[in-house]
């Protein structure tokens, strides 16, 4: 019995090592996953401060325009100053171009500020372009070096797998089928190892009788709190 129970313990931790490698190889797709919404979100505002760069590009260019138009109205309203035959015409004539002038000095100060928010933000958009070529090349190595782990998890796997099936020939067919019905209940783990007078599947605690007769290895005892195969450190 003391021999299957030594076969069951390291049949334990290869199914432990399976249980690790089987979650890995569901979590590496995920990770990969997430690399990839995390630069596509990042794209995302590169694309909006790039659209936000663009908005002053185009509102320089309106102001810039509205100055030609005042200044053509402008020069509209000097010519018609030598057709004028009456002061009122005059004047109201020199308060249209007093108005457009006033509003070319407003459109210039929007320009200057305007080109003063435009440089900071090309500065930052240079900075966050530089940022987002990095964060290209490291999310595509990251990717590949996820892939390449996953390939090396899958072989480690299947060795681990062979390993279990030649192990299991060791054991007996009611101690497997016993240690199988119990792991499938408690999270993959069917054996718990008595630590002083406790045991390590759940920390419940055992009468020393219980704890003696494991000791002797003679036969199968199961810790009446979590059903678990109750070994001794040794095997």
């Amino acid at each position: 019995m003391k021999t299957d129970l030594k076969a069951l313990c390291g049949l334990q931790r290869i199914d432990t090592e399976i249980i690790t490698r089987e979650a890995r190889i569901k979590n590496i797709p995920l990770e990969i996953e997430k690399l990839g919404k995390d630069l596509l979100a990042k794209e995302e505002d590169f694309k909006k401060k790039e659209a936000d760069l663009q908005k002053f590009t185009t509102k320089t260019r309106q102001l810039e325009q509205s100055i030609e138009d005042a200044k053509d109205k402008i020069t509209k309203y000097k010519s018609q100053l030598l057709q004028i035959k009456t002061n009122k015409e005059y004047q109201a004539i020199l308060q249209e171009i007093s108005t457009e002038q006033a509003k070319i000095s407003a459109y210039e100060e929007e320009i200057l500020e305007t080109l003063a928010q435009s440089d900071t933000l090309t500065k930052e958009f240079q900075g966050l372009r530089n940022q987002m070529e990095n964060n290209k090349k490291d999310t595509l190595i990251s990717q590949q070096e996820l892939n390449k782990e996953l390939e090396v998890v899958k072989q480690e796997l299947s060795v681990k797998i062979k390993e279990r099936d030649e192990l299991t020939k060791s054991i007996s067919k009611s101690l497997f089928i016993k240690y199988e019905h119990i792991k499938q209940g408690r999270h993959g783990i069917g054996i718990a190892e008595i630590s002083g007078s406790t045991c390590k599947g759940c920390n419940a605690f055992l009468p020393p009788q219980i704890i003696a007769e494991v000791q002797k290895g003679e036969k199968i005892w199961v810790c009446d709190s979590c059903g678990r195969i109750l070994i001794w450190h040794d095997e």
